[in-house]
């Protein structure tokens, strides 16, 4: 069975994404590894409510540690080891072939205990087990640009915020729709603001404008080899998890800065949007070397904002120092 749904529809309909008369084999994969997080909270929360002791709780296991013997041990040959452990197999998408394999040819037994492959990418294991049917599949699905309100409206019950309709189309005209972006906003609010009475439209129009990060107008900026403006921009933020996505980013969008032409043979004289076609035009101002060099220093200040280093901050005010006394 194959279950495909938008996040506030399995909260309707699945809350725990498990169920307590089927034990078995799942799989789930979320577009968004907050959502993710939350149902997999969900779940544990499940299983230690449904089930005594530490049959209630989830062995967690990355999908690179199972093997073939692992499977046997754990499921197969079960009863000479006389347990029930349920597994939660994390980055199911490392799972190699061989693994795979013996997942979905195999009599393993998952009846009687909760096997959870939780997929962070799509691959060939993941089409195999929605095709043929394998067990339970979950896929909480991206939602659609006109359910923006839909998701915000999801995210605040999720984060127990209760927020005035002005200040939700604020956010829904001014922040960009992903998940990742509300959540910042919505973390950002519950951080500045003790009480609801002092959530304004006012008040979170402010914060937004002092606190958002404009990743295409960076990306911009940078393309255009426009490098003091982008750090003098980068330093007004301090914030790690901002800074990690927009260094990530501007990875990938070197990526295709660096290949001009495929993306002027991919688009053609067809539609191009606007971000596309500055890509192309400013792919001239670039030679390959540049951009390997700028892609190595935004990996490694992404690893800095990851790993919340502190010496992060500096490194950028320096960075941007260097650019100012060149003028």
């Amino acid at each position: 069975m194959h279950f495909k749904a938008r996040p506030w529809d399995f909260e309707k309909n699945h809350p725990h994404l498990i169920l307590s008369e089927k034990k078995g084999l799942y799989s789930l994969h979320s577009f968004d590894p907050f959502i993710e997080t939350i149902f997999l909270s969900r779940m544990k929360s499940f299983l230690r409510r449904t089930l005594p002791g530490e049959e209630g709780k989830f062995n967690v296991v990355l999908g690179s540690e199972i093997t073939c013997e692992w499977l046997e041990n754990n499921f197969k040959n079960r009863s000479l080891f006389g347990n029930n452990d349920s597994f939660l197999v994390l980055q199911a998408e490392t799972i190699s072939k061989k693994e795979a394999k013996f997942i979905l040819e195999e009599d393993l037994g998952f009846e009687d205990k909760y096997f959870v492959l939780v997929f962070s990418v799509m691959n060939d294991f993941w089409e195999n087990l929605t095709t043929h049917e394998q067990g339970v599949a979950l896929s909480i699905e991206i939602p659609r640009f006109w359910e923006n309100q839909k998701l915000l409206d999801y995210l605040m019950k999720v984060m127990k915020l209760n927020l005035s309709w002005d200040v939700r189309n604020h956010i829904l005209e001014t922040v960009p729709s992903t998940c990742s972006d509300y959540v910042t906003v919505l973390g950002m609010i519950k951080k500045n603001f003790l009480h609801e009475n002092e959530i304004t439209f006012d008040s979170v129009k402010s914060l937004l404008k002092t606190n958002r990060m404009d990743i295409f107008e960076l990306a911009s900026m940078f393309s255009r080899k426009k490098r003091l403006s982008f750090m003098k921009k980068v330093v007004e933020f301090e914030d790690h998890d901002l800074l990690r996505r927009l260094f990530s980013f501007m990875q990938g969008h070197l990526l295709k800065l660096s290949d001009g032409e495929y993306l002027l043979k991919k688009y053609g004289s067809g539609r191009v949007s606007g971000y596309n076609k500055e890509l192309i035009a400013c792919s001239k101002l670039w030679n390959k070397d540049e951009i390997a060099h700028a892609m190595r220093t935004f990996g490694h200040w992404e690893i800095l904002a990851k790993g919340r280093n502190k010496m992060l901050i500096n490194i950028l005010r320096k960075e941007y120092l260097s650019l100012y006394n060149k003028i």
